[in-house]
């Protein structure tokens, strides 16, 4: 079973994200920041990474950056209310953007299709 880390400092989001994402029988686990993704991804490694570009202790993109140096295998969603983040270069590193909305279709396709990709033979 796939496992995917959301990290936002949203709890509602987080938690609509868990609900909709385990109902498509992902494994999920829930970080409220970067600091505690970080202790997360410490513990075990997920498939994919959700995360929100508005962070309380650093950008999104930021953290994705320096996630990706450790763990560049990973595969990042960038979530963000704005669809104008996609004029910002450093968006095109993640794997996939989607425009927070209680509407979760673009999030859960994205996930799928990442998720289908990374899958071994």
């Amino acid at each position: 079973m796939k496992q995917i880390l959301i990290v936002g400092n949203d709890a509602g989001l987080r938690n609509l994200y868990k609900e909709n994402l385990e109902n498509l029988g992902y494994r999920v686990s829930l970080a409220d920041n970067s600091g505690d993704a970080e202790k997360k991804l410490q513990e075990k490694r997920p498939d994919l990474i959700t995360l929100d570009m508005q962070d309380r202790e650093e950008s999104g993109i930021e953290f994705m950056e320096k996630c990706h140096r450790k763990h560049r295998h990973i595969p990042v969603i960038l979530c963000t209310r704005h669809g104008s983040a996609r004029q910002d270069f450093r968006v095109w590193a993640s794997s996939a953007h989607v425009i927070k909305s209680a509407n979760l279709e673009e999030l859960e396709l994205a996930a799928k299709t990442i998720l289908e990709e990374t899958d071994p033979l």
